[in-house]
């Protein structure tokens, strides 16, 4: 009689695990989910901060040196993404002293943006 009991009680064990585990499955699933999820948005976040460093930087160049490279403007590919890429150029003073403000932003689908501002001295 008692080993008939032992499996009754085993039996009850094992539903009761499988039950609980059944139950914590979908907050780990949720989890992960949601770890793809932000690790996207880093990327794109990543994608569009060196985006605006390399068209501030080779304008820069351009400037300095006095080349005329390329850089990306318009839609821009990158990582399977399609970006926006703008730049402004805006002529200001400070000090009495020229300056040119170059604001370039970077956006994807239209949820994220970063933008980022460059002053150069305006040759003389």
């Amino acid at each position: 009689m008692t080993m008939k009991r032992r499996k009754g009680v085993f039996l009850l064990w094992t539903v009761i695990v499988v039950a609980v585990v059944l139950l914590l499955l979908p907050s780990v699933f949720l989890g992960i989910r949601e770890t793809f999820h932000r690790e996207r948005i880093g990327e794109v976040v990543a994608d569009e901060m060196f985006l605006v460093q390399e068209v501030l930087e080779i304008q820069k160049y351009n400037r300095v040196f006095h080349e005329s490279v390329p850089y990306p403007t318009g839609e821009v590919m990158r990582n399977g993404r399609v970006y926006q890429v703008s730049l402004k150029e805006i002529r200001i003073d400070v000090d009495g002293v020229p300056l040119t403000e170059l604001v370039c932003t970077v956006s994807a689908n239209g949820k994220f943006s970063f933008s980022a501002t460059l002053d150069m001295e305006v040759p003389r």
